[in-house]
This record gives structure tokens, C-alpha cells and sequence, in this order.
């Protein structure tokens, strides 16, 4: 698939820039040089400026039609790079223009910024595979009075390789508040269809518990979005106003229950509450990349060094215990050690209980098991630093983490695929033009491959 090219990311601007120039510079220059006369110099001039333009729209009309499909550009490079030595030049074949493109193989880009920021895959493992869809909440007023009426918005996404059956989306709203009877009717969007009005299997008053049935069969393709909003009232079901407080709320669906939970989120706040952190036992816990470095010389696959932080924070208003941290690491990317600073009191440094590789999906889990448990007080966070090493394909790279905790939590806490390495492909294109390199390096491809697809190609 490729991706917009107005996306806002680097080089957008650039695109934007280039393909102006390139779309509108014909008029622009045979209008200005019409106010020259029709000189010998200017009917050269002319000609030689219509030839750009019409080598340059070539190009870009070329690599249009490539990079919407990677094996076709694979093929279009191996046809005039038979040896294989990353570099294919090849004549455009215009009239009257001697218009040439050259393309030749760069230094990959390794970032954490993925192209076209693709959904990461929740791996087909016992501990995970219940867990199609991903759940997300969100509120419009974090700051209502007591008594109005807010809007939540729950997203969802199917976080699996195939098609997925959603049957139901379930919210609990916090104690205090109600569903709101009399609001605007709850919509909901399905794939990207018009949104349509769909209502809970509640009876009014309603209590916190709300479910909406989708009905049978509706199917979900994989990396699709569905949307749910509905009222609630900042009031209980006999109408009196929430008191001063933080809410919090949370919604999942079926199937998955409690692995889809979204986990307390949306926070509300009503009045000037003391407290900051959600009433009720609430973790939040997160992985991303501390460092990563492409080895050199560049060779294939690709070396890289890489560092990780886990972080788990309590941010509930009452004491937790790590007990376990399960690290699903990237395909070719293998633990090397704990990399705590000695001086980072908060930092974990048990070693691992157990390494292993798993054969079904070609990973690397590393265990933590943590005997005496790690408690984690109301507001305290706990981190773990660990290095790996990677050979790596161009790609996206995922890992997946669990952390159980003792007690409260009846399932382990995920963070869905999370921390990913993006290794792209980057090739440079230059511009020929009768003999002359006309716009140098003018080009860049980035190429990401999944499943067949690119991803993204730049102009710079």
C-alpha cells in the first residue's frame, strides 16, 4: 500500500515543494519567457526547460507507478542490475529528451518512527491469542461539573493477522455515574461506513454496567478501527451529582473480556480532588527503545544494537507487587544482558529466570520472576534496563510484555506490540538529463516491505 505523500513527516514539506515545481513549472516558465520575444536564445532556453520538466514529471509519474508495489520495483531494479550490485540506470525512452534515472542502494534507516506507522500484531500465543482486539477510551470533558453530562469515545482495533468477530463492547462506568437515558442517541462506526445509531441492552435507570450487542457475524478485518460514543451523566441513577472525586472508567469487549480491557483510563475530575491517581488498584506499564545502532560496515541482514526500558507505574491509590515480567522480544533479536546504572535506586536488576526460544513464531521470551515480590507503592515507578542484539531484515519489529502482579489483577497486564524498529530501505535517484546530472540526489526511496506492500517512498 502506499502511503499519502502529504503525510506530515520528514521530508512532507519537500514533497509538496518538489511536486508543485513539477506539476505547475511548464505554464510558469513558458508564461514568463513568452515576455521575452521569440529570440533564438529563448526558443532554446524554452526547449531546454520544457525538456526538465518533462524528464522530471517522468520520474516522478515512474516511481509513482514502482513504489505502489514492491516486487514490481524489485523486478524493475534486478532487469537493469542483473549482477545484483544495488545500482540500475536505465533511459525513460521521451522523445527528443535524453532523460535518464539512476538508483542506487544507501545505509537503511533504523528508527523507532515506523513509515506509514503500520499496527503491530498481537503474536498467536496461548498467553496472548484471546486478545484480538485492543481497546481504547477517551473523554471530551475531563473537568465537568457536578451533574453534566460528558461524552466517552471507545476505540477498537483489531490487533490480530486475520478477520476477527466482534460481538459486544462493554463499558463500567465509575461509581457515581450513570448512563445517560436522555442524551444524543450512541453512534457507532464500523470499517469506515457512514456511523450508525445503535443502543445498550440496558433498561433506564440504567446502573454502571452498560453492553452493546453488535449482533452475529460482524467481521472485522485485520488492523480495522471501530468506533463507539455515548453519554454518560456525572450523576447516579437517582440523579444526585457526583461528589468531588476522580473517575475513572474502562470499557472492553467480547470476545477477550478482561484480556481487551483498556484498563482505567479517561479520567474525570469533579471538583478540586487531593488525589491524582485513580480510586481502585490501576497499573500503567509501557516498554520502549532507550538506544538502538546500526552496526558497521553495513552488511545483510543488518547488525543492530539495541536497548530497552520497561516501565511499570502505580497509578492507583493502593500498593501493588510485581510478581512477573514476560518479554516477548522481535524476531532475530536475542537479550544480552541487565543494563541498570548502579545508581538508579528504582531500576530492577533481578537476571532472568529463564530464556527461551519460541518455535511457533521464531522469538525469544525472556521470564523475570521476582521472589521476594517488588512492591510498588501509590505514585512509585519501577524500571528495567536490558540490551539486545538484532540481525534484522528490512521490517517492522515488535516485542510484547506481561507483567503479573499480586494481587488485584485477574489477568496479566499487556502492553499490546509496542517499542517497534523500523529498518527501511533507502535508495537514492538521480536525475540525467542529455549527459548532465540535472538535480543530484534529488530522490530518496524508502522502502518498507510487510506482507508484500510498501509502505512509503519520499522525495527530498
Amino acid at each position: 500500500m502506499m502511503r499519502s505523500i502529504l503525510k506530515p513527516q520528514r521530508g512532507g514539506v519537500a514533497i509538496v515543494t518538489s511536486l508543485g515545481f513539477m506539476l505547475f513549472s511548464i505554464p510558469l516558465i513558458s508564461g514568463s519567457l513568452n515576455l521575452a520575444g521569440t529570440t533564438s536564445i529563448d526558443a532554446r532556453v524554452k526547449t531546454e526547460a520544457m525538456n526538465r520538466d518533462y524528464c522530471a514529471l517522468a520520474v516522478v509519474e515512474l516511481f509513482d507507478f514502482l513504489m505502489m508495489d514492491t516486487p514490481r520495483f524489485e523486478a524493475w531494479m534486478l532487469e537493469r542490475d542483473p549482477g545484483g550490485t544495488g545500482t540500475a540506470t536505465a533511459d525513460l525512452g521521451l522523445a527528443n529528451v535524453d532523460c535518464g534515472v539512476s538508483v542506487g542502494t544507501q545505509e537503511p534507516v533504523v528508527t523507532d518512527d515506523p513509515v506509514g506507522e503500520p499496527v503491530g500484531v498481537v503474536p498467536m500465543l496461548g498467553a496472548y491469542n484471546q486478545r484480538k482486539f485492543q481497546t481504547f477510551i477517551t473523554v471530551d470533558d475531563p473537568n465537568p461539573n457536578p451533574g453534566d453530562s460528558v461524552l466517552y469515545s471507545i476505540q477498537i482495533v483489531n490487533r490480530t493477522a486475520t478477520q476477527a468477530t466482534l460481538s459486544d463492547i462493554r463499558d463500567t462506568l465509575p461509581d457515581g455515574f450513570s448512563y445517560d437515558c436522555f442524551g444524543p442517541p450512541d453512534m457507532l462506526t464500523l470499517g469506515g461506513a457512514d456511523p450508525v445509531e445503535i443502543s445498550p441492552d440496558i433498561a433506564c435507570p440504567s446502573g454502571t454496567s452498560i453492553n452493546w450487542a453488535l449482533g452475529p457475524g460482524v467481521k472485522i478485518e485485520s488492523g480495522e478501527w471501530v468506533f463507539l460514543t455515548f453519554t454518560a451523566v456525572t450523576a447516579d441513577d437517582l440523579g444526585n451529582p457526583a461528589p468531588e472525586g476522580l473517575y475513572c472508567n474502562q470499557a472492553q469487549v467480547v470476545p477477550g473480556q478482561d484480556k481487551t480491557s483498556s484498563g482505567l483510563t479517561a479520567p474525570v475530575k469533579i471538583g478540586n480532588p487531593i488525589i491524582s491517581a485513580c480510586p481502585v488498584p490501576a497499573v500503567l506499564i509501557s516498554e520502549y527503545l532507550k538506544k538502538m545502532e546500526l552496526q558497521q560496515p553495513v552488511t545483510f541482514p543488518y547488525a543492530i544494537d539495541v536497548e530497552y526500558t520497561i516501565e511499570v507505574e502505580n497509578i492507583g491509590d493502593v500498593d501493588v507487587n510485581i510478581a512477573e515480567m514476560i518479554n516477548l522480544l522481535p524476531e532475530g533479536i536475542n537479550y544480552v544482558a541487565n543494563t541498570c546504572d548502579i545508581t538508579d535506586l528504582d531500576c530492577i536488576t533481578d537476571a532472568p529466570f529463564q530464556l527461551h526460544y519460541v518455535s511457533q513464531v521464531d522469538r525469544q521470551r525472556v521470564t523475570w520472576k521476582f521472589n521476594p515480590l517488588i512492591p510498588l507503592a501509590p505514585g512509585e515507578k519501577r524500571t528495567l534496563d536490558f540490551a539486545a542484539d538484532a540481525l534484522v531484515f528490512e521490517g517492522n519489529y515488535w516485542v510484547d510484555l506481561l507483567v503479573s502482579f499480586d494481587p488485584y489483577f485477574p489477568e496479566k497486564v499487556y502492553t499490546w506490540p509496542t517499542a517497534v524498529i523500523a529498518v527501511i530501505q533507502v535508495y537514492s535517484v538521480a536525475v540525467v538529463i542529455d549527459g548532465e546530472e540535472v538535480i543530484p540526489e534529488a530522490l530518496k526511496l524508502w522502502v518498507q516491505a510487510e506482507d508484500g506492500a510498501v509502505e512509503e517512498w519520499s522525495i527530498y
